[in-house]
């Protein structure tokens, strides 16, 4: 770890939410224990921990001394006996499990397949295929992610493990917690045909303690087999991805909750937030555009229809703006296009300022390209935009004849198309709503419909009072 690293780094105890999704144990199924799960370490930033036992044996404390180790953990894979199951109107089926060391509550949906996007568990495979209802009496093994019910409103101050120095870290009290599961898969009764079922639960159990063990180095330090600090992988990942995580760049980490790296890629340093956040759009995902290499007309175009969208005024948003006559319905198999931002393409071919930007372009290219520049080249600029966006998914050409176009933004589609799904009374119909696009959706990208879900989903959480 390089010194600038270092510093930047100094006091954290690997538990912050910046420095969670570091580690791979935040994204994987980590077998444990019921009774571990309840008791879990939350801390203030909403991250659960889990502190590792120590050398000499000795069971973790609420605080923890500065020889335990604290490792975030997001889900987990555990197995247990159903002593309650009941299905639920709205597609839900909720458990009570209990493995011996204690009981927690389960919820699985039937169309619940987010946990997928993460890493697998890190013993033991994971099917693809849910089942049913499992009835009470049942062995089944389940994956998920581990939510945070309810927490009293106590705060208690603790001392983290540091690289240098401990600082202290705040913590609930206590907190109720359930599983969102992703798969509840049953155990099979012990057969001759499947010998693994005779001794299933035996090896969760060792799987349990041995993911948790440690063993002795050359240098007389202990070493975990499996789980690691995320301040220990960034040692093993080197300086160069050491000192981004410290300035804290665009990685996949616990305060990127909606998971905007999935669509965006984990390299991605554009610092372009009005397309990002409106268009959930930039030049890491765009179609490239030879004379346009570094999308400077691109970004003046969709600028320009976004600040046009947001207009409240519909006069302010000519020439940009498409105004449709009051009976017209351009295209019917859209139901209610009365709050999509609609306008044509020569309307854009009129603009004066985009028209400076693209000459711009095309200018440069020219010269960089040693050829003569003639204006036929400005409207191929302009054609071969439109096309990549209409590939893209950010453009959708709604009237051949006429040449009207939709913005495909969150604030004007996405968003009501999602809260569409949500409207739905079943698991069944959200997920044939879903698989079944209108056809001006059909190039959005699974992980943009995806990303609007989580940041809806987390919007209207936070605005819930518990």
């Amino acid at each position: 770890m390089s010194t600038s690293a270092s510093l930047s780094l100094q006091g954290c105890t690997g538990a912050e939410a910046f420095l969670a999704g570091v580690s791979p144990t935040f994204w994987a199924h980590v077998p444990l224990f019921i009774c571990q799960i309840h008791a879990l370490i939350l801390l203030e930033e909403g991250v659960n921990c889990l502190v590792r036992a120590t050398a000499d044996g000795e069971s973790p404390t609420r605080e923890p001394p500065a020889a335990h180790a604290v490792i975030p953990i997001s889900k987990c894979k555990f197995i247990g006996t159903v002593v309650h199951a009941e299905r639920k109107a709205n597609g839900c089926t909720t458990y009570v499990i209990d493995d011996g060391t204690g009981l927690i509550d389960c919820l699985h949906w039937d169309t619940e397949h987010d946990d997928y996007n993460g890493l697998p568990s890190l013993t033991g495979r994971c099917s693809d295929s849910g089942g049913g209802l499992q009835t009470p009496g049942a062995v089944v093994q389940v994956w998920g992610r581990i939510q945070c019910v309810a927490v009293d409103d106590c705060l208690v101050e603790i001392a983290l493990p540091a690289v240098s120095d401990s600082r202290a870290c705040r913590r609930y009290a206590s907190a109720v917690r359930e599983i969102h599961a992703s798969l509840v898969e049953p155990i099979p009764a012990p057969s001759r045909s499947l010998p693994h079922s005779l001794d299933c639960e035996r090896r969760h159990w060792l799987d349990c303690l041995q993911t948790q063990s440690s063993v002795g180095a050359a240098d007389g330090s202990r070493v975990d087999r499996t789980l690691l600090n995320p301040l220990d992988v960034l040692r093993i990942l080197g300086p160069d991805i050491s000192e981004q995580v410290a300035d804290r760049t665009n990685l996949p980490s616990a305060e990127d909750v909606c998971g905007l790296w999935r669509v965006f890629g984990v390299h991605c340093r554009c610092d372009n937030a009005l397309l990002q956040n409106q268009l959930l759009y930039c030049h890491c995902i765009a179609t490239p555009e030879v004379m346009d290499e570094e999308f400077v007309y691109r970004d003046r175009l969709l600028e320009a229809l976004v600040h046009a969208e947001q207009a409240t005024a519909p006069e302010q948003l000519s020439p940009t703006v498409y105004q449709r006559e009051p009976n017209e319905n351009p295209d019917k198999r859209i139901e209610d296009n009365v709050g999509y931002f609609l306008f044509q393409y020569n309307s854009i071919l009129c603009h004066d300022e985009l028209n400076a930007a693209a000459m711009e372009q095309v200018q440069r290219w020219s010269k960089k390209h040693q050829s003569n520049q003639h204006a036929g080249q400005i409207q191929q600029l302009i054609r071969n935009t439109f096309r990549a966006l209409c590939k893209d998914g950010v453009l959708y050409l709604l009237d051949p004849d006429r040449d009207v176009y939709i913005l495909l933004s969150r604030s004007g589609v996405l968003d009501s198309y999602v809260r569409q799904g949500w409207s739905c009374e079943t698991a069944a119909e959200r997920s044939f709503f879903y698989a079944s696009r209108p056809t001006y959706l059909t190039a959005v990208s699974r992980a943009r419909i995806q990303l609007v879900r989580r940041i809806l989903t987390d919007s209207t959480a936070t605005t819930i009072a518990f």
